[in-house]
Parts: structure tokens; C-alpha cells; sequence
């Protein structure tokens, strides 16, 4: 896993894991840290599937079956991460939410 993505996932699930209510800057923060981290892995993945498109045409070259191989390992790791930080980004949106309407309940 990067380290991008581990920190990111790090922040996340320390902030989620507290009780103290989060300033709704951190929490801004930390989602467009998310989908800065999602947008990066899905690059990664598509500049992985070109490549792998690449290999597929070239087929009978000595190692492109193992490489064709080795690039679907890297894009099943790759959607993992991705399922990950949509996850995590999706429950600090959630926990966004949460803190705005107590905010606002709380400035009634």
C-alpha cells in the first residue's frame, strides 16, 4: 500500500475512532485528502490497464503472459485500496454530516 494511501487511512480511522467532535475543517480536509488519494490510485490503475493492453497485442514476446499476469495482481491490490479510501471517505462524510446538523443544533 502507498504511502499516501496508509496515511490517509491512518488520519481517518483516528478521527473516526474519537469521541471528541471533530472541527469540520479537519474533516474537509481530510475527505479532500480522500479523493486527492482515490484519484491517484484510479491513475495508477488506468495507466496499469494501458500497459497491460500493450502486453495482451504482444503475446508472444518470452515474458508477456507473466507480465499480462503480474499487472492484473497489481490492479486487483489497486481496487482493494480503492474500495478502502471510498470507504473511509464516505464514512467521514458521513461523520461530516453528523457534526453540521449537531453545530447547528447546538447554536439553536
Amino acid at each position: 500500500m502507498s504511502h499516501g494511501v496508509l496515511a490517509f487511512q491512518r488520519r481517518a480511522a483516528r478521527l473516526l475512532a474519537s469521541d471528541e467532535p471533530p472541527a469540520l475543517a479537519m474533516l474537509d480536509a481530510l475527505i479532500t485528502d480522500g479523493c486527492a488519494e482515490a484519484l491517484h490510485v484510479e491513475t495508477e490503475m488506468r495507466r496499469l490497464a494501458r500497459r497491460r493492453e500493450e502486453l495482451l497485442r504482444s503475446l508472444d514476446e518470452p515474458d508477456g503472459a507473466r507480465a499480462v499476469m503480474e499487472i492484473g495482481e497489481e490492479l486487483t491490490v489497486l481496487e482493494e485500496r480503492l474500495v478502502d479510501v471510498r470507504d473511509a471517505v464516505g464514512a467521514l462524510m458521513r461523520r461530516r454530516s453528523r457534526q453540521r446538523l449537531a453545530d447547528f443544533l447546538s447554536d439553536r
